[in-house]
């Protein structure tokens, strides 16, 4: 499997909805809803690398871990906008 655009473009749909997670109008507080955001990215990547092992292709794999580096630095990206916005005197 190679990076091409729609690859990629799928990892990034992936790693939106499950970093959108935060925003579930079910979750009751920003806690809760940033709990469940990281626990979505870091279940996802060991779903992805369990079923990548399965196969056993190098280009599935490489897949596979530029999907965790997205959702890695998707995650964080969004912690750090939560916590910012959480801090008193925060603007926004």
């Amino acid at each position: 499997m190679e990076l091409t655009t729609p690859t990629l473009a799928a990892l990034a749909a992936v790693v939106v909805c499950s970093v959108g997670a935060y925003w579930s109008p079910r979750l009751a507080g920003q806690s809760q809803r940033a709990s469940v955001t990281m626990i979505t990215v870091v279940r996802n990547l060991t779903l992805a690398l369990m079923l990548a092992g399965l196969m056993g292709d190098a280009g599935t794999t490489t897949t596979v871990l530029a999907y965790g580096l997205l959702m890695y630095l998707a995650g964080v990206g969004a912690a750090v906008v939560i916590r910012s916005r959480s801090l008193p005197g925060a603007v926004g």
